[in-house]
């Protein structure tokens, strides 16, 4: 049995201007174009065909663009009047591998779970995103005719699977019979056809967001996540009279005039010629497209003179946060997951090897402190040691979280009577001299000796040394945008809240989910060993640190929350602005 590799190509709105025909394929995609990471994963599949079938008629030089690219001879361009044919030449026993590339997994594309399925089982296998990873249920909003809403519907995991067909499907494997009863884009319409025939169609969740492609924001969301620093290859032309500032990528042979300036994120196309004077900010510009001297382009994906303009009454569009690597808490509340290019994964795994280090480290250095901690806890009031709580994790993943036992064993129904002292808004619930916490467990929560047991959780992967605190399901559903941004995250021993918090003892919902925010988005491994710095500087978050201190003014998107500013409206997200959402259209 043999796979074949075929992709559909398609043209967006944004790149059907200019002289020369621009597809979602022929993308750049950090040094490379999206043609080539897409090749790539099919090789690793093992695929030792490729056909590419275009969506639009090609013009004549489209082939061989596509050639130019891929570099192999392998790779077949089917066209219009071979479309009659049969799309892959082989023996029934065959399979395809079908990939529709106007849907981009974040994390890359990972063929194997639909091949190893498809040899498990007979039958067509499809890879289908379908909301939030890890998450045990969707979050349906119905609305009438007027668009105001009626109800929430919650559609759990088993409930789910029937609801497939509206589901976004990006790749998919096929037995080579099947393709000759014709396919139907979207994926998730050829999938909803099969199985109406009787065809056995198995499901495999994708475990990564999508980026949607079809539009210009999809485009300039993935495109400008590639760039990191100033790169120009070699062929490029540019003077020293041009500035770059931020991420800026100019491909091969590309030439940029004397005097413009480019503002990162921007990919500059292979060939591409940039007038003088000419002002690029957050934006691509397509292969050989020439930009006319004194242009300014500000967020677009530019193609040529006969690109889409907006209207005289549309409004600007918000700059994305593409230099952060995240695309979430974009201005009008909208919550998006994480961008994982590849500098953001060698991050997670940098991230992860120094958890282990220090986690080993501190449990060898701390073991007798925390041996005579147990063994004082067991002396001083009845119960465990260890106070065990399930909280939510990476991708809402639940574990053990252990604390020395700080509070009497029966805190819990204590917590009901109390519940009319409650000092804190939000889920939390906290009182100013609780008289559940035991004499030795309020010693133990103002110096931290109740948090040691967590370095385990840090050693086998439920946790990280920095992150947001853990917190369980509960304290998770009260904003859907938070709890989206810090389970995209391991929850941390310490973290931006712990030590930038004005009150130790009473707290406020509305910072917490502030800083939980602000980490997810500027995370980086100085910014951890900056938070691990100020956490021993404030004895554990009992001075409070300013968050500029941490992060930096320049990286803060507005100014952070202080007792002597006003507060962060209610739902924790960036003032609302009069500008027209543009965020990226990211599914899952």
């Amino acid at each position: 049995m043999s796979y074949f590799g075929v992709i559909h190509d398609f043209q967006p709105s944004c790149l059907r201007a200019g002289g020369l025909q621009h597809s979602i394929l022929t993308l750049p995609l950090g040094g490379d174009y999206v043609l080539n990471h897409i090749t790539v994963a099919l090789h690793r599949a093992g695929c030792t065909d490729l056909t590419i079938v275009p969506a639009f008629e090609p013009d004549r030089d489209y082939a061989d663009r596509l050639h130019e690219i891929d570099g192999r001879a392998s790779c077949r361009v089917l066209t219009p009047s071979d479309r009659a044919e049969p799309e892959c030449h082989g023996e029934a026993s065959d399979t395809i591998l079908l990939i529709d590339p106007r849907y981009w997994p974040v994390t890359g594309y990972d063929l194997s779970a639909v091949r190893d399925e498809h040899a498990a089982h007979a039958g067509a296998v499809f890879a289908t995103c379908r909301g939030d990873r890890g998450t045990p249920a969707l979050e349906q909003v119905v609305t009438d005719a007027s668009g105001n809403v009626r109800r929430v519907q919650r559609i759990f995991d088993r409930m789910a699977w029937s609801n497939a067909e509206s589901s976004i499907v990006p790749f998919c494997v096929l037995p080579q019979g099947l393709s000759r009863h014709g396919l139907t884009f979207p994926l998730a319409v050829t999938r909803g056809q099969l199985a109406a025939r009787g065809v056995p169609v198995r499901d495999v969740p994708l475990e990564s967001p999508v980026v949607c492609l079809s539009d210009e924001d999809g485009v300039l969301c993935l495109a400008t996540g590639y760039a990191r620093g100033v790169r120009v290859d070699d062929g490029a032309c540019v003077p020293t009279s041009v500035r770059m500032i931020g991420d800026v990528m100019v491909n091969r042979d590309a030439h940029v005039g004397e005097g413009a300036t480019i503002i990162g994120p921007t990919v500059i196309g292979r060939g591409a010629t940039v007038g003088s004077g000419c002002i690029i900010a957050h934006s691509v510009i397509a292969d050989r497209t020439v930009v006319v001297s004194g242009m300014h382009i500000h967020q677009r994906v530019y193609a040529g003179m006969g690109d889409r303009r907006p209207a005289d009454n549309e409004t600007p569009r918000l700059t994305p946060a593409a230099p952060d690597d995240t695309f979430q808490l974009i201005a009008g509340g909208r919550s998006i997951d994480p961008l994982l290019t590849r500098r953001r994964r060698r991050l997670l795994a940098v991230k992860r090897a120094g958890d282990v280090a220090v986690s080993l480290v501190g449990l060898a250095v701390l073991f007798p402190l925390m041996a005579l901690t147990a063994l004082l806890v067991k002396l001083t009031s009845p119960g465990p040691v260890l106070f065990v709580h399930r909280r939510e994790g990476r991708d809402g993943r639940e574990f053990g979280c252990a604390k020395f036992r700080t509070m009497r064993s029966d805190a819990h129904h204590m917590q009901r009577e109390l519940a009319g002292q409650n000092e804190v808004d939000g889920p939390q619930f906290a009182i100013r001299n609780d008289p559940r916490v035991t004499r030795l467990g309020s010693m133990l929560r103002k110096t931290n000796i109740d948090e040691l047991p967590q370095l385990w959780s840090v050693l086998i992967g439920d946790m990280s040394l920095v992150g947001p605190r853990p917190s369980p399901f509960r304290e998770n559903q009260v904003c859907a945008p938070w709890r989206r941004a810090r389970l995209s995250v391991r929850p941390g021993i310490t973290g931006l809240w712990q030590i930038c918090r004005h009150d130790r003892d009473g707290g406020d919902f509305h910072q917490w989910i502030y800083y939980d925010t602000a980490y997810v988005r500027n995370m980086s491994f100085r910014l951890d060993v900056k938070i691990i710095f100020y956490t021993f500087v404030s004895l554990g978050g009992t001075r409070p640190v300013a968050i500029e201190n941490v992060i930096g003014r320049h990286a803060l998107r507005r100014k952070a929350w202080t007792p002597t500013t006003p507060k962060p409206p209610s739902d924790g997200l960036p003032e609302p602005v009069t500008v027209r959402d543009r965020s990226p259209r990211i599914v899952g």
